[in-house]
């Protein structure tokens, strides 16, 4: 029995995956695509999910208590996990996704108006919801929201929700942020992109 020079389970091309890359928002287009938005609920989603880099179920799970008005900051502690059954909530999707974020001054002043129009009252409401008040579902924001027009009228059709995260991350790469910062989460809005 003679040895292979060569591993009988090497696949040509089986190790190289070269994913797309993903579009970045300017901080206009984030602004553009937040006033897109069909029902104005969705609106601060947009800006929350982009200059907070969160993910969508980190968004979902965010709570009145979670949110510092005054420091301009948010807590985030949880994630909602979609299944076809309803909703699992669930620590982050790791123990650096337990992290206080700053948000920018304009973002924070949307989201104290947000707060007197949609959210309950009481630091355990949901401070997003769907129309009837219920837990967010994928599927119902991209239809309630407009998503799929509003994308296309700021010329980027193919626009994911989680592109947010990706474009807040750049945004505040670009603003000086460290990526040590932005990994932990930055604790102040001196590190929040403008």
């Amino acid at each position: 029995m003679t040895a292979s020079a060569r591993n009988p389970c090497w696949i040509r091309g089986g190790g190289d995956e070269k994913p797309a890359e993903r579009p970045v928002l300017t901080v206009v287009q984030v602004f553009d695509l937040a006033d897109r938005m069909k029902d104005r609920r969705f609106r601060v989603l947009v800006l929350v999910a982009t200059f907070a880099s969160l993910r969508w179920g980190e968004a979902n799970a965010l709570r009145r208590g979670d949110l510092d008005l005054a420091a301009g900051t948010l807590s985030i502690r949880r994630q909602y996990i979609e299944l076809a059954t309803g909703h699992q909530l669930g620590p982050p999707k790791s123990r650096a996704g337990i992290r206080t974020v700053a948000v920018p001054a304009p973002v924070t002043k949307a989201l104290a108006e947000h707060l007197d129009i949609y959210a309950q009252p009481g630091p355990d409401s949901l401070i997003f919801t769907g129309p009837h008040g219920g837990i967010l579902r994928r599927g119902n924001f991209r239809r309630d929201s407009g998503w799929l027009a509003a994308v296309a009228g700021i010329g980027v059709p193919g626009l994911h929700f989680h592109d947010l995260r990706h474009t807040g991350k750049v945004l505040a790469a670009q603003s000086g942020v460290s990526l040590a910062t932005s990994k932990r989460g930055w604790a102040t809005t001196a590190h929040a992109p403008r």
